[in-house]
């Protein structure tokens, strides 16, 4: 993973316009000079072209943060991309079961792929966590629904049981956890 380096923009130096001083003023009834006239167009001049040019100076910062600004978006996109790779798949949660009625011969594959036909191309056989953290209550059919277990103690070798997330006790026999490696279509497997 490559480092992130994010850069702060600041305007310094800013243009800012400066106050514009007429240095003739006027009076009703007396008389304009023209090199008086002059003298107040000149000074409005400079202070126009001045403006121009702090315009200028600012448009060109705003263009620099802007680009700034862009590069830090793509670069926060990248670190939120890499959190959610680090974060692993996408949470899963029980969702229904499938119409189809499988066996062990089905496997792992076939299972999931019953579950997408029902569900869409990213569902697949639940796991006994997966029932546990449903905030729906699942009615089993009759015929029972297959779930992968989830092991997690396995007993002293003089008792012979498994220990599944679910508190569901299992006895170490093969076929009882995984359906003899889910290729047999007469098998246990793991039912709740």
């Amino acid at each position: 993973m490559k480092n992130l380096i994010i850069t702060a923009i600041f305007l310094t130096g800013s243009a800012i316009a400066d106050d514009l001083t007429i240095p003739n003023t006027f009076k009703a009834g007396t008389p304009a000079r023209a090199a008086e006239v002059n003298d107040n167009f000149t000074a409005v001049e400079a202070s126009v072209d001045d403006n121009a040019q702090d315009i200028a100076a600012n448009t060109l910062q705003i263009g620099n943060v802007s680009t700034g600004v862009s590069t830090n978006t793509q670069g926060i996109g990248m670190v939120a991309q890499s959190v959610a790779a680090l974060a692993g798949p996408t949470s899963y949660k029980f969702v229904g079961f499938s119409t189809a009625l499988v066996d062990g011969t089905v496997g792992f594959f076939g299972m999931n792929a019953a579950c997408q036909v029902d569900f869409g191309p990213d569902a697949r056989l639940a796991t006994s966590q997966n029932i546990i953290d449903s905030t729906t209550q699942p009615t089993l059919a009759t015929s029972g629904a297959w779930v992968q277990p989830v092991i997690i103690a396995i007993a002293p070798a003089s008792t012979s049981w498994f220990f599944d997330v679910s508190g569901v006790r299992v006895a170490s026999v093969t076929h009882s956890v995984n359906c003899t490696s889910w290729s047999v279509a007469n098998a246990w497997g793991f039912l709740e």
